[in-house]
């Protein structure tokens, strides 16, 4: 195997996460663009002549992304990931629940005026 070629594994999940950083217009876009090249059997020089890092710029992304995963890349990116997700057990009022309620408490307002 050669010196310069370095495959890179990335679960489906990882893939998209990068595809999205590449997409947008950050410093980060192109270290995802070059680690997408390296999964795909580019070459670290391949991936460094395709994006604007340089050949150590790619071998220390690698490297970054290999010790740590796709958490290497700033908090800007997980923000945008946690905000997608809904929050669990806050429960929304909606006017049924509402009317729901009023009916309950109307009920029991009567019975209690029937016992006196």
């Amino acid at each position: 195997m050669n010196d310069s070629v370095a495959l890179l594994e990335l679960k489906k999940k990882s893939q998209k996460l990068l595809r999205k950083i590449s997409e947008e217009t950050s410093i980060n876009s192109e270290r995802a663009k070059a680690l997408l090249l390296l999964s795909t059997g580019a070459s670290q020089q391949e991936a460094a002549e395709q994006t604007s890092l340089s050949l150590g710029q790619v071998r220390y992304w690698l490297g970054r992304y290999r010790a740590n995963g796709i958490s290497c890349f700033p908090e800007t990116i997980k923000v945008k990931k946690d905000k997608e997700k809904p929050e669990k057990n806050k429960k929304v009022k909606t006017k049924k629940d509402k009317s729901k309620k009023d009916k309950k408490a109307g009920k029991k307002s009567k019975s209690a005026k029937k016992t006196k």
